[in-house]
């Protein structure tokens, strides 16, 4: 029989293991939560996407040996770690509420599946957010070895994209195409789980590596997320979730662009986690970033 699921922690204590636990004695390599004395291993997720026909799902493999802990918390953008309040479905075992950070315990070989929409009044409301989500143990050999959680994010129309849990690093590389038509295009999210808002830059590069053009982001802290379409307007207004991009310019050569884009942290340090969304054909999937 599986084990029951249980509140992990009050939110405050959540986000204080979340940003800067360190790890002790007991627990190794990895952060200690603070408040029970677990071993953590936490991921952070740059983007995801609930209501307005929107659905994100989060997975989670135990790949060990030893009984561990899964949990997680969604906030908005807002850069100020403000909940976003969804409903959710544990998996099989059948739990239906209000989001919260949670904890299930999930045995060897097992996994747990966790879909987040939107609570009734806010079902036609779309709401961008990120996600931080991971594993806790009570000793550091049952977190070694696990395999990244990873989320989907779905809508409607059956478009869907998924993102595997990653490290975060300070500078990141993505390479794709795109064309000027829009049918096919090519977009951004980058999160930022530090304690200070950060100023990210990018850089375009052709297929020769030619630079094409610069753009700067200011990521807010505390997992605050922007998102931007490569080709978007440099400046001006944008609508919600969508941020500044390189305008034409990645299209000066032609109506079809083919080259990279290069992401680093520039002040005042710190990592950054992006992910990468590919749209052709009326289809959305991911798009690999590495760090470099």
């Amino acid at each position: 029989m599986r084990a029951r699921s249980r509140s992990l922690i009050f939110l405050l204590g959540f986000l204080f293991v979340a940003r800067s636990a360190l790890a002790d004695g007991k627990c190794a390599e990895f952060a200690t939560n603070t408040a029970d004395s677990q071993c953590l291993l936490l991921f952070f997720f740059p983007r995801l996407s609930v209501g307005g026909g929107w659905t994100t799902t989060l997975r989670g493999l135990n790949s060990g040996t030893g009984l561990v802990q899964f949990s997680w918390y969604l906030y908005k953008d807002t850069g100020n770690f403000e909940p976003m309040i969804t409903s959710f479905k544990g998996g099989l075992l059948g739990d239906v509420g209000q989001n919260f950070a949670r904890g299930i315990w999930i045995y060897p070989g097992q996994s747990e599946e966790n879909f987040f929409s939107p609570i009734p009044e806010e079902e036609g409301v779309n709401k961008n957010g990120t996600l931080f989500a991971g594993y806790q143990a009570n000793t550091p050999e049952a977190l070694r070895g696990l395999a990244p959680p990873w989320v989907q994010v779905c809508n409607l129309g059956g478009m869907c994209a998924s993102e595997v849990g990653v490290s975060p690093a300070p500078r990141w590389r993505g390479t794709f195409s795109g064309t000027a038509d829009g049918r096919q295009g090519y977009a951004l999210a980058i999160g930022n789980p530090g304690e200070l808002d950060v100023i990210v830059e990018g850089d375009l590069y052709d297929s020769k590596g030619v630079k094409m053009g610069i753009q700067t982001w200011v990521i807010p802290k505390n997992g605050g997320a922007v998102a931007m379409v490569l080709s978007a307007p440099k400046t001006g207004d944008f609508s919600p979730g969508w941020g500044p991009g390189f305008g034409d310019e990645m299209f000066s050569g032609g109506q079809i662009f083919t080259g990279r884009v290069e992401l680093r942290v520039i002040s005042p340090g710190g990592k950054i986690v992006p992910v990468a969304f590919l749209f052709q054909n009326g289809g959305m999937s991911s798009a690999p970033m590495d760090p470099f």
